[in-house]
């Protein structure tokens, strides 16, 4: 069990008590954070995060190709999820790369920001 975060931040509820969440939510949030967060930065845990990042200069067919790896990569830890489909956005500087994950009950969105 874990609990919600949004934005960055832990959510409470009307007492001022984390919301506590579980399954698939659990699930999604996880693989969220493991796709947003640098693949390094976390010196007690070098091994979580992605490789997202490193996609800038990257195009066409060879950068569809490097955000499937470095989403697979990312989630294979977590048993239970599988990476259905993976599409890289571009908008003026910036780039979104959309994940659709399978877990226990369906088919979920991720969208992560490449800084």
């Amino acid at each position: 069990m874990d609990t919600l975060l949004v934005g960055g931040d832990h959510c409470t509820d009307a007492r001022g008590l984390p919301i506590k969440i579980d399954g698939d939510r659990e699930t999604v949030q996880r693989a969220l954070i493991r796709l947003s967060v640098r693949r390094g930065a976390l010196p007690a845990e070098p091994g979580l995060g992605s490789e997202l990042y490193k996609l800038r200069g990257a195009r066409g067919e060879l950068l569809d190709r490097l955000a499937l790896s470095y989403v697979q990569e990312a989630l294979a830890p977590m048993a239970g999820v599988s990476v259905e489909k993976v599409g890289v956005e571009r908008s003026g500087e910036g780039m979104t790369v959309a994940v659709v994950i399978g877990c226990r009950q369906g088919s979920y969105r991720l969208e992560v920001e490449v800084a």
